[in-house]
């Protein structure tokens, strides 16, 4: 008897464990000013809707059956977990989802990014050459620029395949990755390949952006001491870039 009243004290409990909860979904970007939507999520409120509107036909639902996650709090998920690097069960609390919710609606968002987005575009034409140095030239006074280039150390979890290569200088997991961006803070080039262990000149010299300036493009990059390495005869490329760099600079000393 005993044991027949504790299995139906069991099933009770499971019965009321399996009960879904639908919890309030209201848009922080309805209540929230705009210096605390930039503060919560790194990006200006009109952003935040772009996004939602470039992904919407591939994340949401089509109709709301069983209260569907919509776009928009999928896409701010999304973006507080990436930007403030908080666990999903934090995110989920926030946005009034399940944790399984941001796991999948993180798959989603950010598979729709990769397939839509396509604006990271090195300037290959005349034109975009040409209006990319002359911005960088009316913001710094310094000619003949394509961009700025620099490394960032992007921490990740102990990978299981190679994992010393993957410890940084700074003593925990990563990638190293490579940006280089305009004037307007825009990025052109990006490349996310490489284990935390490998130094940013090797990235660097192993970049489809450094077959494109050894061949002729006609530009040069600014960057810190991590990418200054010794000349030799494969370095063409650099010496080039130096003397038209130290030649536009002393034309605009002498027209000044």
């Amino acid at each position: 008897m005993a044991a027949f009243l504790m299995l139906n004290v069991m099933n009770e409990t499971h019965k009321k464990h399996a009960l879904r909860v639908f919890r309030d979904r209201n848009n922080p970007l309805d209540y929230l000013n705009d210096v605390e939507v930039v503060e919560r999520y790194r990006l200006p409120r009109r952003y935040l809707y772009e996004l939602t509107d470039l992904v919407r036909g591939d994340v949401e639902h089509p109709t709301n059956r069983s209260k569907a996650v919509p776009a928009v709090i999928q896409v701010l998920a999304t973006d507080r977990c990436l930007t403030k690097e908080i666990f999903y069960s934090e995110c989920a609390d926030l946005h009034g989802i399940s944790k399984s919710s941001v796991c999948v609606a993180m798959d989603r968002v950010l598979a729709s990014f990769c397939h839509r987005l396509q604006n990271i575009k090195f300037p290959s034409s005349e034109e975009e050459i040409r209006q990319t140095k002359t911005e960088f030239f009316r913001k710094a006074q310094f000619p003949n620029v394509l961009g700025a280039v620099d490394g960032t150390l992007i921490k990740i979890q102990a990978s299981s395949d190679n994992e010393p290569s993957y410890v940084c200088r700074k003593g925990f997991h990563a990638l190293n990755v490579q940006a280089v961006a305009d004037a307007t803070l825009r990025f052109t080039d990006l490349v996310c390949k490489w284990p935390g262990a490998v130094h940013d000149s090797f990235v660097f010299e192993n970049s489809n952006l450094y077959q494109i300036l050894s061949h002729g493009c006609s530009g040069w990059l600014l960057g810190d001491s991590e990418f200054r390495k010794e000349l030799n005869s494969a370095d063409f490329a650099h010496a080039r870039v130096e003397r038209l760099f130290y030649s536009d600079l002393r034309e605009v000393h002498s027209d000044g």
